[in-house]
Order: C-alpha cells, then structure tokens, then sequence
C-alpha cells in the first residue's frame, strides 16, 4: 500500500486449474464465441437461473424497471449495511451467467452485502442510450429508497464501464446518493480506438479478439462520440464519483486500457486501489473455483467491508 492506495501485483504461479481452464476454453474456441454470436444472430438475451444455493441463502426480491427484471438478493438473517450495485458483463450483449452468480454468492459469504442486480437492455435492438435509461432508472427506484450507507458499485468487462459511467452520471446530477467505491474487473473503460498494443495480449488471450471491437462498438455507440464518458468512461471527469479499484489480468486484451487508466490516475494523483494478476484471463474472478479467483474476491471484500 502506498498513499494512493493499494498496488498489488499478484506473485504466485499460475495454479493448475487456471492452465486447464484455458485450455478447455482453447479447445472450445471460446475466442471467436461473440463473433459467431453476431454472425448467427443466437444472441444470450435470457438470464442464468439463480441458483439454488443464492436462493436459499438469501430472500430475493424482484423488481421491473423498463419491463426488465432489478434482482435483489439480501442475506437471510444477517445485518449489514453493506450495499452492492452490480453490472454483470457479457460484451453488451449476453445476460448475466451462472459464473456471475457463483461470484455474487462468493462475496455474499464475505460480506452479508445486499446485490442490487439490473437485467439491462442488450445488443443488438438497444445500445448505450437505452442501457443507461434503464440503469439509472434501476439506481433511482429500487437503489435509493433503500438509502444505503455503504453503496459500491461493481461490475465486470461490460459492466466495469457501466459501473465507472453511472457514477460519473449521478455526479452530473448532484445525487444524492453515491457509491463509495467502485470495483471495476478486468472492464472495459474505451471504446474509441483498439489499443496499439491489443496484439502484443491478443496472442495470449483465450477469451476475446480484437476483432470483436470494432463490432461491438460500432452497435453499442451508435450516434454517441467515441470519446465520450458514456462510452469511454475512462476518458471521462473522474472528480467526486467514489474510489475506483481495478483488477485486471495481463492475459486479456482489456489489460493495456487497465494499465493506461492507472497512469492517468497516478498523474492526476488520484487515491485508488490497482490489483494485477498476471497469467490470468478475462473475468477470471467469475471462476470461483479457481484459487486465483477466490484470492481477488477476498481482496474485493476487503474493500467492501473496510469501507464503512
């Protein structure tokens, strides 16, 4: 720890689980998935089942906002008033899988946190505009009347950068309510140009290609400037939007813009937390089973709770 906050570079080898995990998803061409998703049009739009385990641990509530369901998982009998706004990932266009929930319930058990989980509008019938209607429509009437004292938001690749936007949007709007951290994994944070050095983390990336990028973007942006904070977050106004943790994974071509955003924020002297682990890929904090994984998230719920 310094006085900016926490820099962590993860030093022990890479475990034998994260080594077959890449190769399963090697042998499954998992690279290429969201290319074929676009080109066959069998688009991800339902959400994974909660699983039974989150069920019983938790009494859940559903609410609708914009017809789309805001999932509210609170700890059975047990007190905390810690609050978390998650934004699952899925390249902006497929629901929120098993591996998110897997994560929500690891850092329940850490934490006793409520998750205030949005089911957002998806690619390719709704971009940047409808997601962030829905969101801050999710955040103003199911998030604010429960008036949390200790409010993060998370969210992975995707829902990193709606997690960074949202907080620079309520700051916009002098909300009352803000988060006072936001843990951002492995996320995406701009979409204005593939990173110049994409091919040098390309060749070791199991999960995504840059060839995605351009794709994506050219849907998820539509009419908005690609420089602009709502879908570029990293390039946005970082003033007064609570501190930002980043976990990021060099063998992941998101890393590069994980590791210019934490330049930009040691030149603007900004106090924030920087977790790496290298060898590892996209999201891998969604395999729980990985020891990997379960050392990242409890470094997550040390931030959770040690934010009060």
């Amino acid at each position: 720890m310094n006085s900016n906050g926490i820099h962590y570079i993860h030093n022990a080898p890479e475990s034998i689980v994260s080594k077959l995990v890449k190769r399963y998803l090697l042998s499954i061409d998992r690279k290429t998935s969201l290319l074929r998703i676009f080109e066959t049009g069998k688009f991800n739009h339902e959400p994974a089942p909660i699983p039974k385990k989150l069920d019983k641990y938790n009494a859940i509530d559903t609410h609708y906002v914009h017809n789309r369901p805001v999932w509210v998982p609170k700890p059975r009998g047990r007190k905390s008033d810690n609050y978390i706004f998650f934004s699952h990932g899925g390249g902006h266009l497929n629901n929120i899988t098993k591996h998110h929930w897997n994560m929500i319930y690891f850092l329940q058990k850490q934490t006793n946190a409520t998750f205030i989980v949005p089911d957002y509008p998806l690619l390719p019938k709704h971009n940047y505009k409808h997601t962030y209607e829905m969101i801050e429509d999710a955040f103003n009437q199911v998030v604010a009347p429960l008036n949390p004292t200790n409010l993060t938001f998370m969210g992975d690749s995707a829902g990193g950068a709606i997690s960074l936007t949202l907080a620079q949007i309520l700051r916009d709007r002098q909300a009352t309510l803000q988060p006072k951290d936001i843990i951002l994994i492995t996320p995406e944070l701009d979409a204005y140009e593939l990173h110049k050095d994409t091919p040098k983390y390309e060749k070791h990336d199991v999960m995504l290609t840059g060839a995605i990028f351009d794709l994506i973007s050219h849907h998820y942006v539509g009419d908005c400037p690609r420089d602009h904070f709502l879908v570029s977050p990293a390039r946005g106004n970082l003033d007064s939007i609570g501190k930002i943790s980043i976990f990021t994974a060099t063998h992941d071509i998101m890393h590069p813009y994980a590791r210019d955003f934490k330049q930009r924020l040691l030149h603007e002297n900004r106090e924030f937390n920087y977790f790496e682990y290298p060898k590892m890929i996209h999201v891998w904090t969604a395999i729980t089973f990985m020891k990997e994984a379960r050392h990242a998230l409890r470094q997550m719920s040390n931030i959770i709770n040690q934010s009060k």
